[in-house]
């Protein structure tokens, strides 16, 4: 057992009486400022042990700079590793919301305007080219027959097109996305008998691919009918080859009293992937005398411009 001496310090201190709340526990407080009574010194009786060194050094190691017990060198063996996606954690109650740093330059929505090379000059309606050619159609000013661009012209957001088309770029195919096209025109059939109108897009690969056409939707319109037509085309990134352009396309079985509206139109690309998904205008084809209920209105991706 150690030596043990204890000072014992008398002191005269002048006391006041102890405040109390109702749990009996001590309340702090102030002396008023007119109080004869002054602050007090509360000294503790001091204490010292004297230890026999040996003794105190066989039970209390001493310090050292280096380690006194080497660690044991034990090999990591990886049995398996079940990762957990971040979008299944949650914070404080909530979905956790992963940000995977992909900024959105690669979908567009795109509008035909009085502007673009089809105007007609009347209203905002537009010519589309016819499935046959002889001497009235070229007097008309369509130079050839069957399928032609659709040149919509104005960018409300996303990459510019091209003549109407959208070019795939190194980035799109490094970014790891797909792309959803989607269009949507608005006819017109004002000649005296029914008329098929035809919707598609053309992947052009130049120079010696121009002319893929896929997703082709057409429809059977009556005289003096005035419907829509839409179509749909998923394009997987392992489909994408870098300066492809793609466009869309339209012509019909006649060149006088048919058209279409431009103000009916609309051209979106849309990017998707595994944590994005792209928007579902619904079944393709004919989608009823002005229904255009389901073409979603404009979304500005972050980082974009109006």
């Amino acid at each position: 057992m150690p030596e043990q001496n204890t000072d014992n310090i008398l002191q005269n201190v002048n006391k006041r009486d102890i405040k109390r709340n109702t749990s009996n526990q001590i309340v702090s407080y102030t002396l008023e400022d007119d109080s004869n009574f002054e602050y007090g010194i509360h000294k503790v009786d001091g204490i010292t042990q004297r230890y026999d060194r040996q003794i105190y050094t066989r039970a209390i190691d001493t310090l050292s700079n280096e380690l006194i017990v080497d660690l044991p060198d034990v090999p990591l063996e990886e049995i398996e590793i079940n990762y957990v996606a971040e979008t299944n954690l949650y914070v404080n109650g909530q979905a956790n919301e992963v940000d995977d740093g992909f900024e959105d330059i690669f979908s567009g929505r795109y509008e035909l305007t009085n502007g673009a090379r089809t105007h007609t000059g009347w209203k905002d309606t537009h010519t589309i080219n016819p499935t046959f050619a002889n001497a009235d159609t070229r007097e008309a000013g369509f130079s050839f027959q069957g399928y032609d661009v659709i040149p919509f012209d104005k960018t409300v957001f996303g990459p510019g097109l091209e003549e109407g088309g959208y070019r795939i770029t190194k980035e799109l195919i490094e970014s790891g996305k797909n792309l959803r096209f989607q269009v949507k025109i608005g006819v017109a059939n004002e000649s005296n008998n029914s008329q098929n109108f035809h919707l598609s897009f053309n992947r052009k690969r130049k120079p010696n691919d121009v002319k893929t056409t896929l997703s082709e939707e057409f429809i059977s319109v009556d005289a003096s009918q005035y419907p829509f037509i839409q179509t749909t085309y998923d394009l997987m990134n392992n489909q994408m080859v870098e300066h492809d352009i793609w466009e869309v396309q339209a012509k019909v079985t006649a060149y006088q009293g048919v058209f279409l509206w431009g103000d009916k139109s609309v051209f979106n690309v849309e990017v998707f992937g595994d944590e994005i998904s792209a928007t579902d205008w619904g079944p393709n084809g004919n989608v009823g005398n002005d229904d255009f209920s389901n073409v979603p209105p404009p979304q500005f991706p972050m980082g974009s411009t109006r």
